[in-house]
């Protein structure tokens, strides 16, 4: 049976509304895993979010590795750790304060979603053990 326009159309969306819905609990399981192997408080994160470089606009490709708390290089890859506020109303959820991680060299290793004060991101689960076993040292 062939799909209507319609119908790939609605395929698409509820893919794509899969795929948020699986990056957001990933963000939020990876920033509880940060906070725990870095043993931060939610009040760390507000201190930490205050301290990292921010520039004045938003975070976006050019710019996200001028605005983290932890810079590290690791296995030939850069990572960096920020401290974002995330409305995350699109993912069914109200603001939250996240711990995200980046590899700024290569964006294969990262998955995301949103723009603006609804960007989010993870590492892939391979990756973000990696980077677990690398913080706890």
């Amino acid at each position: 049976m062939t799909l209507t326009y319609a119908g790939k159309i609605r395929d698409t969306i509820q893919n794509y509304k899969q795929m948020e819905s699986n990056l957001w609990l990933a963000v939020q399981q990876h920033s509880r895993d940060y906070m725990h192997i870095l043993k931060l408080t939610k009040s760390d994160l507000e201190i930490l979010h205050r301290i990292q470089r921010q520039p004045k606009e938003l975070p976006n490709d050019e710019n996200r590795s001028q605005i983290s708390f932890l810079d590290l290089e690791s296995n030939s890859a850069r990572y960096i750790l920020s401290v974002e506020h995330v409305c995350g109303a699109p993912y069914g959820a109200g603001w939250e304060t996240c711990v995200m991680a980046f590899c700024t060299d290569k964006p294969e290793l990262n998955t995301e979603a949103g723009m603006g004060t609804t960007h989010i991101t993870a590492l892939t689960e391979t990756e973000h053990r990696s980077l677990l076993a690398i913080l706890s040292t």
